[in-house]
């Protein structure tokens, strides 16, 4: 069982996630990200898909690091389903519509 300071602790992190400092007048970069340096394969991308899951939009991904390439797959990778999710809740809702007015003209 998590202590509640923990719990807290892991919460103001989150909150933190999503906050924004304005670097620019137009342009704000969130004020924590994920660090990948010295993370390679499994590892990286399990941590990248854990980040992204959780709201993290700040990713460290400097060329020294040499991950570029894994990091722009795994965010191609949920890319990619987020645009299907999308996709499929359209579909899912014109669906629901269609069925639906069929219903209601049957019944008149």
């Amino acid at each position: 069982m998590l202590r509640h300071s923990v719990v807290r602790s892991v919460s103001q992190l989150f909150a933190a996630s999503k906050q924004v400092r304005r670097i620019s007048s137009r342009t704000g970069i969130p004020v924590i990200g994920l660090g990948t340096s010295q993370m390679y394969g499994d590892e990286l991308k399990t941590a990248l898909h854990c980040a992204i899951g959780l709201g993290y939009r700040h990713i460290d991904c400097a060329a020294v690091y040499y991950n570029e390439r894994i990091i722009g797959d795994v965010l191609k990778e949920n890319l990619n389903e987020a645009i299907a999710e999308q996709n499929e809740t359209k579909y899912g809702e014109r669906g629901l519509q269609t069925k639906s007015s069929r219903s209601e003209s049957r019944l008149r």
